[in-house]
């Protein structure tokens, strides 16, 4: 769970089976519970919830790896396709095997993707890239 010190904007949480989004002005954070397999299937409440709360503004997602769970590569065009606003995508791993998980899953990722060892370097750069792409009014 993310703690109150990363955080420096109010936001919405919301629990799902396969994980949790904290929903931001322009960002999400989304932990993913361990040992899930994420298919575009077993995300369709949470994006319908991105869908909900970004329409079609331009938003960023930051992924706090801090559970392994694993993503159905065969999924990952349908992800492509269905976010075409999502402009910044950060993820956060504290391990060898997460950094080399994001290398992968890079070869699939049409998105904006960096990888970081910390959340609060992941939501400044998530900021920047938003403000930098858009006319996004970031608090």
């Amino acid at each position: 769970m993310i703690d109150n010190q990363t955080l420096t904007e109010n936001f919405e949480r919301h629990s799902f089976d396969i994980g949790t989004l904290f929903l931001f002005e322009n960002y999400v954070i989304a932990e993913m519970n361990e040992g899930v397999v994420l298919t575009f299937d077993s995300f369709f409440e949470l994006g319908r919830k991105l869908v909900e709360k970004y329409n079609e503004r331009p938003f960023g997602y930051i992924v706090h790896r801090k559970n392994s769970y694993s993503i159905n590569p065969t999924d990952i065009h349908i992800f492509n396709k269905a976010f075409p606003n999502l402009k910044a995508f950060a993820v956060v791993s504290y391990s060898s095997m997460g950094e080399k998980i994001f290398t992968l899953e890079n070869k699939f990722f049409n998105f904006n993707r960096q990888l970081f060892h910390d959340l609060k370097t992941a939501e400044r750069w998530v900021q920047t890239t938003l403000k930098a792409n858009s006319d996004v009014n970031l608090v």
